[in-house]
């Protein structure tokens, strides 16, 4: 399948348990694809046992690998299941080289007011 350069549906920043060699790189191994070191914008901070990013435009650069493949969007159902009420899946910056490109990147969730602590 011919991934579009402009279509972000087909990009996943993975920066944690997904990647290749970590523990659940199972859940993306069958998507083939093309994998790339890149870096993203945030902080990665631990939470029940694994990496959580939470994004911050003008915050350190953050390593991570950038999957780019055909066979994301019809995965994004499953992963979003998997990633499951700690994580949303949003778009953000990703660099590769000198090239900038929207990619999907599983971050912490935005509480609402309701869930904040005053």
């Amino acid at each position: 399948m011919t991934v579009s350069p402009d279509d972000a549906s087909t990009r996943l920043v993975v920066y944690g348990s997904l990647a290749p060699g970590e523990a659940n790189y199972h859940l993306v191994a069958h998507l083939g694809g093309e994998w790339l070191p890149c870096t993203v914008r945030g902080v990665v901070e631990m939470h029940a046992g694994y990496k959580i990013f939470t994004p911050q435009p003008d915050g350190p650069l953050v390593e991570a690998l950038l999957l780019i493949s055909g066979a994301l969007p019809a995965a994004w159902p499953a992963l979003d299941e998997f990633e499951g009420d700690a994580y949303q899946r949003i778009l953000v910056p990703a660099r590769v080289g000198e090239r900038v490109m929207p990619a999907n990147i599983y971050a912490r969730k935005a509480r609402t007011a309701g869930e904040m602590r005053s």
